[in-house]
């Protein structure tokens, strides 16, 4: 799907995907938008885009800034902006290959690191009881995002 150009008065045009992530039908995933080109726009340009697109998460793709790794992201909400969420993580790996953004070195695309910082409740010390012998099954939707370093461990 070619990108949507969205413009305002306020601010220049910028590329723009709606995908549907984790299916191959529209409507059927998980919605985002993804605005491929977002260097330059500032904080609350990009709350008014993430409002306007009316979806769970928008996310604005910026060049890589750190060593090693391939692109730079930023998400919001249609209220705020999120350290970090799953599917737009994915979709938006997808859409950076796709727009030919980034490509994968040795393999792995690598977006710039997020430092979540927070409290985290205690539930209690994990138990490690033994379990049957189980086959591990990955859901891989027919993407070009792969799952490399997966150790399983005897504990």
């Amino acid at each position: 799907m070619p990108p949507v150009y969205w413009s305002s008065c306020l601010m220049s045009a910028r590329r723009f995907l709606q995908l549907d992530v984790f299916s191959p039908r529209a409507g059927a995933g998980n919605p985002l938008a993804v605005v491929l080109d977002a260097e330059g726009l500032a904080d609350a340009s990009m709350q008014a885009i993430a409002r306007w697109t009316r979806l769970p998460e928008t996310t604005f793709v910026f060049p890589a800034q750190a060593a090693g790794t391939s692109y730079r992201l930023r998400m919001f909400s249609p209220q705020k902006e999120v350290p970090f969420a799953g599917h737009p993580s994915v979709g938006t790996a997808h859409a950076v290959l796709q727009a030919g953004l980034a490509a994968p070195v040795d393999g792995v695309l690598v977006q710039d690191d997020t430092v979540l910082a927070g409290k985290t409740e205690y539930i209690g010390a994990p138990s490690y009881a033994p379990h049957t012998c189980a086959p591990l099954y990955l859901q891989e939707h027919d993407s070009r995002v792969s799952y490399r370093n997966i150790w399983v461990r005897e504990l």
